[in-house]
């Protein structure tokens, strides 16, 4: 997505899901295997250098549905990214937004297990594969943005 070269001969990229996510949802249990799960989350890639920093964010949200069997989750949907823009500190860079939200897919596959803590609360705690399949659009040129990302994360039982 944006590669960010060294005087010094080197490079760092930020990818589409490189960087740290942050997200909170909800998941409606459909049937006992079947799961509904909304995410809203804030992303971030970010390349930092002693001259200044270049950063890639969107706000993805994702809607998807899950398959679970024993431990084993499976799933899919789609991923809309609000405002996706970067900016950096180097010369001649500036803010440059991307020309519209972008509408992507997913595909998940993972492990969940449930626990229950010694004061009775019960979650879910699961470790997946994620991949992302989208294409951004910048000064009218396409951006292929798909790319893969390991997760992980907790669901808890509010009720």
């Amino acid at each position: 997505m944006l590669r960010v070269d060294f005087e010094g001969g080197g490079s760092q990229s930020i990818y589409s899901r490189s960087g740290q996510e942050i997200a909170v949802g909800a998941s409606v249990e459909v049937l006992p295997f079947l799961h509904w799960e909304n995410t809203i989350a804030v992303s971030l890639g970010y390349v930092d250098a002693a001259n200044g920093y270049a950063m890639f964010s969107r706000f993805p949200f994702e809607s998807q549905i899950f398959l679970q069997l024993w431990i084993l989750r499976v799933g899919g949907g789609i991923s809309y990214h609000m405002a996706p823009s970067f900016s950096c500190t180097f010369s001649n860079c500036g803010t440059h937004t991307v020309e519209a939200p972008q509408m992507g897919t997913t595909a998940e596959v993972g492990l969940a297990f449930d626990w229950e803590s010694p004061y009775g609360e019960k979650m879910k705690l699961y470790f997946a594969y994620k991949y992302l399949q989208m294409t951004y659009i910048y000064d009218n040129v396409p951006i292929d943005a798909s790319g893969g990302s390991f997760i992980m994360g907790a669901f808890f039982d509010w009720w």
